[in-house]
């Protein structure tokens, strides 16, 4: 039996109410045995194995691979495991409260076979019951991850890196990449969060050509118990630590990378410090609210280690009141500090 052309990975950590509509919109696109669902339940404590496994045996075998963990080893950890069982040509990360729209990955397959990309970028729809007007207004119904020309290969890793940093949206599952992208030495950070913002990146950095679909193709859904709903200073030293990484990994890219790339990863990386250094200046009271703090800024001052020369570069590209936020910010957290 020829292997798959995708491979859909689904972690599942419990979300009963929700992941048979995941599956649904999944396995509801598969034709003739040609992808692969794989889901792993990470030790849920609720009933999602048993949903999962109902579900399965309404669908021919060896589309639906179920694997229940013996012990809870985190969103990271699972996903790494599934690319080790992934054996299609793509592999496509969708969580298990979200779901695919309707005709997504024929539309998939069509620009695969076609334009053979090395990575494939998506939109996105917020998942709501329904939508209220101003919900509408501020775009639910269509959001954007790529700052770039959509419909056309190309093979500008440059304008690739440029436009995903611009649009700050980097979540692995508007990301469809070959499998073979994902060797060995990329792999998710076992026990951090913000393990896409640490992989998509680099992933991109490895690839030769990509092709933006302006197209939503995934249906998010925006739940009260997400990371970003729910912060913390582990949160925020993670997030810190994922950009530094990352930054680290622009600037030392073999094939230097324009100054347009990595103003964009500064400015990416100054926007999340402002929300750090908000939050824990303004709400959060812990005893260890300074510590966190100071890593967090030190991250970011490895990240921009040259204030004026950023000032300068934002001035130029029209970004001096973004760069006055930031510089606004550091001089409270360097007051909290005593620095």
């Amino acid at each position: 039996m020829s292997s798959p052309w995708l491979s859909i990975l689904i972690p599942a950590y419990n979300v009963a109410p929700f992941v048979r509509a995941c599956l649904e919109s999944a396995a509801s696109q598969s034709t003739a045995g040609d992808i692969e669902i794989i889901i792993v339940d990470d030790k849920s404590t609720d009933d999602t194995f048993h949903v999962v496994q109902r579900f399965s045996h309404a669908y021919p075998t060896g589309l639906i691979k179920l694997k229940h963990q013996e012990k809870n080893v985190g969103l990271s950890a699972t996903r790494n495991h599934m690319l080790e069982m992934a054996s299609g040509t793509y592999v496509w990360f969708l969580d298990a409260d979200d779901r695919l729209q309707d005709g997504a990955v024929a539309a998939l397959k069509t620009i695969a076979l076609d334009q053979d990309p090395d990575l494939i970028i998506c939109d996105f729809s917020i998942l709501r019951p329904f939508h209220t007007k101003r919900q509408l207004e501020k775009g639910e119904l269509h959001r954007k991850v790529f700052d770039g020309i959509p419909r056309e290969l190309s093979s500008d890793r440059q304008d690739l890196l440029k436009g995903l940093l611009s649009a700050g949206q980097m979540h692995s599952w508007s990301k469809i990449a070959k499998r073979r992208l994902w060797d060995h030495t990329l792999r998710f950070p076992e026990g951090r969060y913000f393990e896409d913002l640490a992989t998509t990146p680099l992933l991109a950095m490895r690839t030769k050509t990509y092709y933006y679909e302006p197209s939503p193709w995934v249906q998010y859904r925006q739940s009260s118990g997400s990371i970003l709903a729910t912060m913390t200073g582990k949160k925020y030293v993670d997030l810190m630590q994922a950009l530094a990484e990352v930054s680290d990994c622009l600037s030392a890219d073999p094939e230097p990378l324009s100054d347009d790339v990595l103003f964009e990863c500064r400015l990416f990386c100054a926007r999340h410090f402002i929300g750090c250094a908000k939050d824990h200046l303004r709400a959060f009271d812990s005893h260890d609210r300074l510590e966190t703090l100071g890593k967090c800024y030190s991250y970011q001052t490895a990240i921009v280690d040259d204030d004026w020369a950023f000032a300068k570069q934002a001035i130029r590209r029209g970004h001096f009141w973004r760069w006055l936020r930031y510089k606004k910010w550091k001089w409270h957290v360097q007051r909290a500090l005593g620095r």
